[in-house]
């Protein structure tokens, strides 16, 4: 009779430990996966910014008609990915935002002096966007009682 009381107490001991053990790798595998879809996600809005900046400046060069209608296109293609994957409740992307419906004024102008200022702002704000992803990952990779190895 005890050793069966004893086999009852290893058993229930041992499922004890097996669901524990399976929700902590559940929890560890949901924040890899989420802190990998954040930087997916960062890295896309940094090829769209790149795409979107660099076709403005081709787009404010353009010689011909044609060419500015091709670069026009990439131009709002790209600022349509980016806005989209911007989430204006937060301070951050709502600056990156107004920056980038401010850069759509320098399509056709000329004034060099404020267009790489906005330039020069809206990689800053992405810079900022950036740092604050980074930091979110790496608390989630801490919480769950991982290194930051991503």
């Amino acid at each position: 009779m005890n050793e069966i009381f004893i086999a009852l107490i290893g058993l229930l001991s041992g499922l004890i430990g097996a669901f524990i053990g399976a929700r902590t790798a559940n929890q560890k595998n949901y924040s890899q996966t989420v802190s990998m879809h954040r930087l997916d996600w960062m890295d896309n809005l940094y090829d769209d910014i790149g795409v979107m900046l660099g076709a403005i400046e081709v787009l404010r060069n353009a010689n011909t008609e044609e060419e500015k209608n091709k670069y026009n296109y990439k131009y709002n293609k790209a600022r349509a990915l980016v806005l989209s994957k911007l989430n204006r409740k937060e301070d951050k992307h709502q600056i990156m935002f107004m920056l980038i419906v401010k850069l759509d004024n320098f399509k056709d102008s000329y004034s060099d002096k404020e267009y790489f200022a906005v330039k020069e702002s809206i990689l800053e704000s992405m810079s900022q966007v950036g740092k604050e992803v980074w930091e979110t990952v790496k608390q989630e990779t801490k919480l769950v009682g991982g290194k930051t190895s991503v």
